[in-house]
């Protein structure tokens, strides 16, 4: 039993990471698209994705945490009230309109009955998979649309940092969009978008809010 839970566990958060990162790659490539960039140029990192997959879709987690428990507790009830033996038993019912009659009973009648129900499991099993598959695409989409028009959004209302390149003599000349391991992209007065390497780029401490 302790097994099994282990497995289901690990199961659970491995699914719940690769779809934080999935969410976090989908968001940065709806963003960057904006501005022309292709977020490998950044070169984030895995964890890096999993954290702005996780900020940027903290509802979604929520849901999704919501989902897999609800899938959880009827996937349980359904095996405690073995409703998949039942349900057989009424469509049999209802379907099957020929009269009655005797039947010898088969010697490995119980084989069946077994592969019926092993049968029955693995369809429900794959017909959830697709559903949460088929969900999941939905909601990546949705967040990468949403970045795209954020990434419109601050363009229209500018909210980027000023920073400034090394050696240069004119200061706070550019915006910073986004930063990467080793690379970020500015932006400049003209809004015209490159890359430059994090050791080049001077950051602006903010002014302290008045009192």
């Amino acid at each position: 039993m302790k097994l099994n839970l282990s497995a289901d566990l690990a199961v659970i958060i491995s699914i719940i990471t690769v779809f934080l990162f999935a969410n976090g790659n989908a968001y940065l490539g709806g963003y960057l698209d904006a501005f022309n960039i292709n977020p490998i140029t950044l070169n984030y990192s895995v964890q890096d994705k999993i954290y702005i997959g996780y900020l940027r879709g903290f509802n979604t987690f929520l849901y999704s945490i919501l989902v897999v428990l609800i899938f959880m507790a009827v996937r349980f009830i359904w095996i405690a009230m073995d409703l998949s033996r039942k349900l057989n038993n009424w469509l049999d019912k209802k379907l099957n309109t020929a009269p009655n009659s005797f039947t010898p009973i088969i010697h490995n009648s119980s084989f069946h009955e077994e592969l019926e129900r092993s049968y029955l499991k693995n369809a429900t099993l794959g017909l959830s998979v697709m559903i949460i598959l088929i969900i999941t695409l939905f909601i990546l989409a949705d967040t990468e649309k949403t970045a795209t028009q954020n990434a419109f959004n601050d363009m229209k209302n500018p909210k980027f940092s000023p920073v400034s390149i090394k050696n240069s003599e004119e200061k706070d000349t550019h915006k910073i969009v986004l930063c990467g391991s080793t690379l970020c992209a500015i932006m400049d007065k003209n809004e015209k978008v490159t890359l430059e390497e994090t050791k080049n780029i001077e950051f602006t401490p903010k002014n302290p809010p008045e009192k």
